[in-house]
């Protein structure tokens, strides 16, 4: 009885897995624009470690305005940085710098660096 049941349990499960929301990563042209390149200066506001790519948010004051405008810089997976990366790399609170980022197509505050400056510490490569 209890082998006749293993094939529906099975089916059962391999059903529901096509539910999840599947991650696919995307093109770098068709999100950034390399002719678009701008220099994101501010404080960490959040870092997220996740699938398929690492996200820090900071908090940079814009020109214009006065106000602190929240930028997205978006990295490959985390398995992909070099060498120097831990998850205690980045905190809230710190003061980042990325130069020469190409831009969100979209005009959103979101950079694909290729390096983050650290205040009074070092450079790391985010691995391109």
């Amino acid at each position: 009885m209890k082998f006749r049941a293993a094939p529906f349990l099975i089916a059962a499960i391999l059903s529901c897995t096509t539910l999840l929301p599947a991650h696919a990563e995307h093109s770098f042209a068709a999100e950034f624009d390399s002719a678009n390149r701008v220099t994101v200066k501010g404080i960490v506001t959040k870092v997220d470690w996740t699938s398929p790519n690492m996200f820090v948010y900071v908090d940079m004051k814009d020109v214009k305005t006065g106000k602190a405008r929240n930028w997205t810089l978006e990295m490959n997976c985390a398995n992909s940085l070099k060498a120097g990366w831990t998850r205690d790399t980045l905190r809230v609170g710190m003061v980042v710098l990325t130069s020469d980022a190409p831009r969100a197509r979209d005009g959103s505050y979101k950079v694909h660096p290729g390096s983050i400056q650290i205040a009074n510490g070092p450079t790391l490569d985010v691995g391109r």
